[in-house]
């Protein structure tokens, strides 16, 4: 063979060489890439109930107050309701009530306060009681550009109320009739439909989101305020009674934050369990004005106005209609006592539509009307 055959060989042979090495490689690589393998996944529950009662003791006619603990082991803050479930459902449902709340429960532990109540008519028994922490879905919230100006000067008032504050307890009508309006009857309050309630409720609820606020939601006010920087009352009969009173003073003076609807004042001057509390005389607010800061409540019809340019941090304007009226239906206030300054009014009048009030180390913030209906 010559020399330049055998060089054409050589070159050949190392390139046949090559080639055969980079298919076995591609070959390799291409076994590799195919293999697979399973890895186990889980979706972890991050709730769990860490301390609860051993045992609840109670009388027949009393209510008791209690705390579950619980702790979030995720990352976000979830909404959060407590089941409680008696081993004898009839037994429960004729002659035991329990708290109906909604938490804000943030990562980490957190103390639920919770409630029961034993009908007068309960005959003695020993039961066990189960106890169920549920995550729930809450209705879309509006943003803050979505808010009307009755409802942002509303949030700005809560804030205003309790400017440091991290818990807040909202006492709305859902809860009330969820609480209430199954043994009152089918007619119970002044609306038939829970998505107006539903409504209301999410208003509140994202000017207090807005504001930094961990939302406890409950039917009626507690015996004991203990623990929360705000109170919203936003709901009159079934959630709040004159023995209400005393504690509401007491939460203020010591430095809480109270903030007001409507006719809820008159409902913690005299027991009533309709919407006409004028009957029972509940427009006198004489029991309640040193932290209140009024003394009468007052009806009467037209629109509503800020005081000034930009209240409480808002930017709302004087010219921005708040709420307007035809039936005599607008909720107001008469004759101030102490520390008051008014916010909003009705100019046909000069009476109050909101304002501020200072008491003890605390404050009180009241509002006619947060929808403009």
């Amino acid at each position: 063979m010559g020399s330049v055959a055998m060089m054409k060989h050589k070159l050949l042979s190392k390139w046949l060489i090559v080639l055969s090495a980079s298919v076995l490689c591609t070959l390799i690589l291409t076994s590799y890439a195919l293999q697979s393998t399973t890895i186990s996944l889980d979706i972890k529950e991050p709730l769990e109930i860490l301390d609860y009662p051993s045992s609840l003791s109670v009388y027949p006619g009393q209510s008791i107050n209690f705390t579950i603990s619980i702790r979030n082991a995720a990352p976000v803050t979830y909404n959060v309701s407590l089941d409680f479930a008696l081993n004898d459902t009839a037994y429960q449902t004729s002659y035991v009530t329990f708290s109906v709340s909604v938490y804000s429960v943030p990562p980490g532990e957190t103390n639920l306060a919770a409630w029961l109540s034993v009908s007068s008519s309960a005959p003695a028994a020993h039961f066990t009681l189960s106890v169920a922490a549920n995550r729930i879905e809450e209705s879309p919230q509006p943003s803050q550009s979505e808010l009307l100006p009755s409802q942002a000067l509303f949030a700005a008032g809560m804030r205003w109320a309790s400017p440091n504050g991290t818990q807040a307890l909202y006492i709305n009508w859902k809860d009330d009739w969820l609480l209430h309006g199954q043994t009152d009857g089918a007619s119970w309050g002044p609306w038939d439909a829970l998505e107006t309630m539903d409504a209301w409720r999410n208003a509140v609820t994202q000017g207090l989101r807005e504001g930094g606020f961990n939302i406890t939601y409950a039917g009626e006010v507690p015996n004991s305020l203990k623990g929360y920087d705000l109170v919203v009352i936003e709901a009159a009969w079934g959630a709040t009674h004159p023995n209400n009173a005393p504690e509401i003073r007491r939460f203020i003076a010591e430095g809480g934050g109270v903030a007001m609807i409507n006719i809820t004042p008159c409902f913690l001057c005299v027991d009533c369990y309709d919407r006409w509390p004028y009957i029972l005389g509940g427009t006198d607010l004489t029991s309640i004005s040193d932290w209140f800061g009024y003394s009468n409540y007052y009806n009467l019809q037209g629109a509503a106005y800020p005081c000034l340019n930009h209240p409480l941090g808002t930017s709302l304007l004087a010219s921005d209609q708040l709420f307007y009226t035809y039936d005599g239906a607008a909720a107001s206030v008469i004759n101030p006592v102490g520390n008051c300054s008014v916010i909003a009014q009705y100019p046909a009048d000069g009476t109050p539509f909101a304002f501020t009030h200072e008491f003890g180390l605390g404050r009180l913030y009241w509002q006619a009307h947060v929808y403009p209906f």
